[in-house]
Formats: structure tokens, C-alpha cells, sequence
């Protein structure tokens, strides 16, 4: 049998003889290979899912200690292990998660299947280091090469299988989003006009000492914020892509004292010191001499961030000096969903770093790092037209490769995530099809993944910018995920009903009862069938079903929970009460 460990544009000769290890493999020239040739992935096993999240946690917990002292000996330097958890943490976990899942679906494949031979891209390994966090996560989701690459260490060093290496001359498209002359030039001028904003508000904000990065709030509200907190408003961008020429060969000796229990974890460290970003080592001192154009670190006595730790070099490196020195590292939550799932590595890691969470509720996972705000994210209100009849159904998305762990649906669920949409869509009768839109996740389009709705049709795609404006000018709002979307919507009051799979999305414990009271009112359903007879039903009366009272109290009960809002200048007055008391 022949492996097919990722997507290649290669024609197949014999199909029955063809192994594709999962649901990315999927192409045009696969079309035709039996299902039963198409491995299960091995974190459908919610069991071995949890189980793997346990070890996976628990060996990070052991090697970043080893990875710290190994990258103050490279850098000569003493810094805490706090300071790289901050730098480096999110990349190492990831890292981990990526390798085990590989490492499982490869050792999956061998052990199911006489697998003769594996065919993969033929690639060059210098041009495949990561240049930061950046470039890693488009490189992890998205790349084939780059995950080709992966595996063809495992099949190398771990296996007897033939290796077929063929070199790529890629017809692929070019998926990133084009835009005609006048929209290039109005982002150009728009991103110039940031630029230049942000390097001039610097002059002045430089020496503030509560410092805000990607906030989620509104500019004009972080300015108001800041104003009242006594300090000059300010626009800090911060910016990683600053390249070493070459990768150094001591990058090599970055090893560790820790030995290796099994084969996995020999894999695991075989590949480190080739793909460690270049952000940690070559160009380590290089973006700390950058600084200048930020505050002083040693003077800054609180960072905020919603998520600029989560992919930003640049920003962690300066935000883990500012932490050393005695600022407190203050995170906000930037998902509706995040909160309710059993596990979530990227939360854990937050809970890791900072000192303090601005969680948007009390609903769902509470640390004592806690404080609950008012939500960031956007306002509590938008006035709803009257007389709307458009029937708006939101889309998810997702990358063909994972690369966090989380109790939520994972790569091989989209698939069967795609034939619910297409179900419902078909469901739904003429009288309410008559307005019937959906409205892509914005990261399809960006990476030229819309061809997965193509069951739209004729269907009209939802074309406004924003998904407040376009929610409130529908009659009723599909939500088929778990995330910010549903948050959005209830808090606005807007007629609204979702669906998912609850046996692909875990939620706490603690949250089950929250979310089975929308379920009891007829919000939420875990099958396309059960809201596509809900809106057949019910579309002449939507109003009426919708401001029930039974329905409003389980609606107002859940965003108090899981959405605290208030007003503009409410907003304004709790969030600068609560950064006073650092000044």
C-alpha cells in the first residue's frame, strides 16, 4: 500500500491501493479512493483525546524548564523561567500538540496498514525553520510542505517504509485575497496612515505607563480609556519581521539534560533545534535593539493584551522584559467559546502568564485571576430595524492541519461539519430560502477555502463588512459554532438559533447546565434537521416565539453569565477603575 501523508497535486495511479492518513489529504486527484482507504483521526477517541491533552501538558510542564536554561546558555544571559514561558510557551506547547499528532497518525497508518511506500514533497529543511510565531502557525495549518516535511522525519528515522520524494512545480493559485487597483491603494494609504498615526502618537506615549496592544477596544474608546487613566493615547504596533540572514549552526547545541522516555518524545527533540523559530535565537537581539521605539520597559507598570501574545515575537520579548522588571502582564479574553470548553490549551497558557484575566463573564471556566469587565470586543447595542426578513446563516471554518488541542471539534469533524450545513441548507423551505444568505467565516476567503460552501447555490453570500451589520439586519441568525458569534447575537436580542455537535464540542462541567437552558427554549439544537424544523415551523412567528417570556429569561440569564455589557461610558468607567489602582 501507498501513503498519502498530505495534500498532493500528483495524479494517482491506483487508487485501491492508496492510504490518504486523513480528511486533508483531500484533493481533485484523490477523488474516487474508497472511505475505508481514508484513516480515522485518532483524536475522534475523546478518551485518547483527553488522555494525549494530559501528557502533552504534562511534558511541557517538564521540558520548558530544560528549554529555558538551554536558552539562557545560548544567549549568555539569566532570564526567569516566567520571562520564556512568556517568550517561547505558546510556541513549545503548540510545537508538542503538532508532533504527537503527527507522530500518531504516521504510527496509526503503519500499524493498520502494510504500508510499502509513503510519497511526500521533496523539500529544502534550512527553508522550513520558522522565521516566528507567525510563521509557524501559517506554516503548521497551512503549509503541505512544511507538514510533508514533518513527516518524512518520522517515516525516516522512526520506520523501513520507502520514501518517494518528488519535487513540486505547484500550479496552485495563488489563494491570498486579491483586490483591485482602488482597494490595494485604499489599504496601502490606510496602512501607511496607521503607520505614521501610531509613530507619532509614540513621541508623546512613550511614556506611559499602562500600556495597551491589540485591546479589542474601539481606538476611539482606548483613547477615551487612556485620557482618563491620565496618559496620551496611543497606537504601539509592534513588528517581528525583522530576518537574520542565515540560520546559525550552534542553533544545533541547543540541547537539553532531559532523556527521552520513548520514541516519541526522540522525535520530538530531533526536530527542536531546526524548528525553533529564528525569533528565539538568531534574531533574538536583534528585535530586542528595536525597543526604542517602545516605552521603557523598566518604567511600563502594566501590559494589556487580548491577543498579541498568542502570535506576536515581537511583542512577547518586550511584554517578558516589562513582566521581569515588575509590570503585571494582564490578558482579555478574545473568544465567546473559549471559556466553556472542558480544555483549551491556549487558555491555559494564558492562566500561565498573567497576572490578572479580564473575562468577559463569570460563566464557564473561573480562575482566581479573574475580573470580570464589560466585553471588549463591541457594544451592547445596536438598534434593530423593523420589518427585516433576511434568514442569515454564519459559517465556521478550519485549517486542514491542527495546531492547538482543544475539546472542540478538530480537523477531520469539518467534513462532517460541511455535510450538516449542506443538510440544512436543503432543509429549509421556500417561504423562509426566499431570504436565505450565509456568510462565510472571513479566514475562508482569506485562504481560498470558500469552495468548501460552494452547496450555497444560488444563494446569495452575505456581502457586509462587518458581522454586527450584518446581523442586525437579518430576521433570524443561523449560528453553527460555538464562539463569539452567539455571544454577539443574544446579547443584541436578535432571533437567534444554533446547532453543533456536542459530542464534538466538550464543555466544563459547570457550563453544561448554562448552555441545555438554550437548548430547553429552542436556541440551540445539535442536529441541522432539528433547526431546519424549528425555522419552517416558526418563520411566520419568529417575533412572537422569540420575545417569549420563558425564552427572554433563559437569553438574559445566559449573558449575564457568559456576556456582561453596559454602556459606552459604563464601559469606559469600570475598565479605567480597575487599571487606577496600578498607578
Amino acid at each position: 500500500m501507498i501513503l498519502i501523508p498530505v495534500s498532493l497535486e500528483k495524479k494517482i495511479l491506483s487508487k485501491k491501493d492508496t492510504i490518504l492518513l486523513g480528511q486533508w489529504c483531500n484533493n481533485k486527484y484523490t477523488n474516487g479512493i474508497p472511505q475505508e482507504n481514508i484513516l480515522p483521526y485518532h483524536w475522534d477517541d475523546g478518551k485518547k483525546r483527553e488522555r494525549d491533552y494530559k501528557y502533552i501538558n504534562s511534558l511541557y510542564e517538564i521540558l520548558l524548564p530544560e528549554y529555558a536554561q538551554a536558552l539562557n546558555s545560548y544567549h549568555n544571559s539569566s532570564y526567569s523561567l516566567m520571562f520564556w514561558r512568556i517568550v517561547c510557551g505558546v510556541w513549545l506547547k503548540s510545537f508538542i500538540t503538532v508532533a504527537f499528532d503527527r507522530w500518531s497518525m504516521a504510527k496509526l497508518a503503519i500499524e493498520s496498514h502494510n504500508i510499502e511506500e509513503v510519497v511526500i514533497h521533496k523539500s529544502d529543511e534550512n527553508l522550513l525553520t520558522p522565521k516566528n510565531m507567525s510563521d509557524y502557525t501559517n506554516s503548521c495549518l497551512n503549509s503541505d510542505e512544511w507538514n510533508s516535511y514533518i513527516f518524512y522525519k518520522i517515516f525516516k528515522e522512526f520506520s523501513n517504509v520507502k520514501i518517494n520524494e518528488f519535487q513540486i512545480y505547484s500550479s496552485k493559485k495563488n489563494t491570498t485575497k486579491k483586490f483591485n487597483n482602488i482597494k490595494s491603494w485604499a489599504f496601502y494609504i490606510k496602512k501607511k496612515a496607521s503607520f505614521i498615526l501610531g509613530k507619532t502618537l509614540g513621541l508623546f506615549s512613550k511614556k506611559n505607563e499602562i500600556i495597551f496592544v491589540d485591546s479589542y477596544l474601539p481606538i476611539f474608546e482606548q483613547w477615551k480609556l487612556e485620557t482618563k487613566l491620565k496618559q496620551f493615547p496611543s497606537l504601539f504596533k509592534f513588528d517581528d519581521n525583522l530576518l537574520s540572514t542565515s540560520l546559525n549552526k550552534d542553533r544545533e547545541e541547543l540541547t537539553i539534560s532531559y532523556h527521552p522516555k520513548n520514541d516519541f518524545e526522540f522525535f520530538l527533540f530531533s526536530l527542536v533545534s531546526c524548528q525553533i523559530p529564528v525569533s528565539y535565537l538568531e534574531d533574538f537581539h536583534l528585535i530586542k535593539s528595536n525597543f526604542s521605539k517602545f516605552p521603557i520597559y523598566s518604567s511600563v507598570k502594566v501590559v494589556f493584551s487580548a491577543n498579541a501574545h498568542l502570535h506576536n515575537d515581537q511583542f512577547n520579548i518586550w511584554s517578558a522584559h516589562a513582566k521581569e522588571n515588575g509590570a503585571k502582564l494582564i490578558l482579555g479574553q478574545h473568544g465567546g467559546g473559549t471559556r466553556s470548553l472542558k480544555n483549551d490549551q491556549n487558555l491555559d497558557h494564558e492562566y500561565e502568564i498573567c497576572d490578572y484575566y479580564i473575562a468577559w463573564g463569570k460563566g464557564g471556566s473561573f480562575n482566581k485571576k479573574d475580573v470580570v469587565l464589560p466585553v471588549n470586543k463591541f457594544s451592547q447595542h445596536v438598534p434593530i430595524k423593523l420589518n427585516k426578513n433576511g434568514l442569515l446563516h454564519v459559517l465556521d471554518t478550519n485549517s486542514r492541519y491542527i495546531m492547538n488541542l482543544y475539546s472542540s471539534g478538530v480537523t477531520s469533524s469539518f467534513s462532517h461539519y460541511l455535510n450538516s450545513q449542506k443538510a440544512l441548507s436543503t432543509l429549509i423551505h421556500s417561504k423562509s430560502a426566499k431570504k436565505y444568505k450565509l456568510r462565510p467565516n472571513k479566514n475562508s476567503i482569506n485562504t481560498g477555502r470558500t469552495i468548501d460552501f460552494g452547496f450555497a447555490g444560488k444563494n446569495m453570500f452575505d456581502k457586509e463588512k462587518h458581522f454586527i451589520d450584518s446581523i442586525k439586519n437579518n430576521r433570524l441568525i443561523i449560528i453553527t459554532v460555538n464562539q463569539t458569534t452567539l455571544l454577539q447575537s443574544l446579547v443584541m436580542n436578535i432571533p437567534t438559533v444554533g446547532f453543533w455537535d456536542m459530542k464534538t464540542t466538550v464543555l466544563k462541567e459547570n457550563s453544561l447546565n448554562d448552555y441545555q437552558k438554550l437548548y430547553d427554549v429552542g436556541i440551540l439544537y445539535d442536529s441541522p434537521e432539528g433547526v431546519a424544523k424549528h425555522i419552517n415551523e416558526q418563520w411566520e412567528n419568529i417575533e412572537k416565539w422569540w420575545n417569549s417570556p420563558k425564552l427572554q429569561i433563559a437569553r438574559k440569564e445566559f449573558c449575564d453569565e457568559y456576556i456582561y455589557t453596559t454602556t459606552n461610558a459604563n464601559r469606559i468607567k469600570e475598565w479605567s477603575r480597575f487599571f487606577n489602582q496600578f498607578t
